[in-house]
């Protein structure tokens, strides 16, 4: 258990607020530094936006500390489940080494194109270890610039998981100053209509994440 979970099942109950109800705050206060702003009504109180600042130094240190593309986010939010919802919400995430395990058999050695962009899409993406675990091996396999040709599309029908998944992705791009082609974010039914699914962020090369700039999000 990291230091992230282990503050946020001590605060459990803090301000009124569960463990996981702490954890989604962070999500935003993440994000807001990605440009994805609260309304004003949603903006938390003074005694919660400074527990938040510690909250979210806990998680930049881990980030700042791991290796890139590194599945942080998904074991907290499985320590969480596992504690204060048990098997209510029949999710168990792919453990990381297996996903990376999982993107070295599939995508191998090939060159990607250098002409369009290589779209990989997560259609129930949860923390986004797939995808991550996707971007690594493209590191790993053709460098970091061969990231600038890659496009990731993650979608799941849990609203956390539509934030853990692009938190994570642009969070390790800002930290290793790294730049991707393309991050789409999509809450939704995966099974259902396209039409019902909301777009909650949308990245490009020509928006790369910068914490506490203003960054497109149709």
């Amino acid at each position: 258990m990291n230091n992230l979970a282990k503050e946020l099942i001590r605060l459990h109950g803090t301000e009124g607020l569960r463990a996981e109800q702490w954890f989604d705050l962070m999500l935003d206060d993440v994000m807001a530094g990605f440009g994805k702003r609260l309304a004003e009504h949603e903006i938390p109180k003074k005694p919660v936006r400074e527990v938040l600042f510690t909250l979210s130094g806990l998680y930049a240190k881990d980030v700042y500390s791991a290796a890139p593309f590194t599945d942080i986010l998904g074991p907290v939010h499985m320590e969480l489940v596992s504690r204060y919802h048990q098997k209510g919400t029949c999710q168990f995430f792919t453990p990381f080494e297996i996903a990376r395990l999982l993107a070295t058999l599939n995508m191998g050695s090939t060159p990607l194109p250098s002409d369009r962009l290589t779209r990989i899409c997560d259609p129930a993406v949860g923390a986004g270890g797939l995808l991550l675990a996707s971007a690594n091996h493209i590191c790993e396999a053709h460098g970091p610039e061969a990231l600038a040709l890659v496009s990731l599309t993650g979608v799941d029908i849990d609203w956390r998981c539509a934030r853990m998944y692009p938190c994570q992705v642009l969070s390790t791009l800002l930290v290793h100053q790294l730049q991707l082609g393309e991050l789409v974010s999509y809450h939704g039914n995966t099974l259902g209509d396209p039409a019902a699914w909301s777009t909650y962020c949308h990245y490009s090369r020509a928006d790369p994440p910068d914490a506490g700039g203003s960054r497109r999000s149709p």
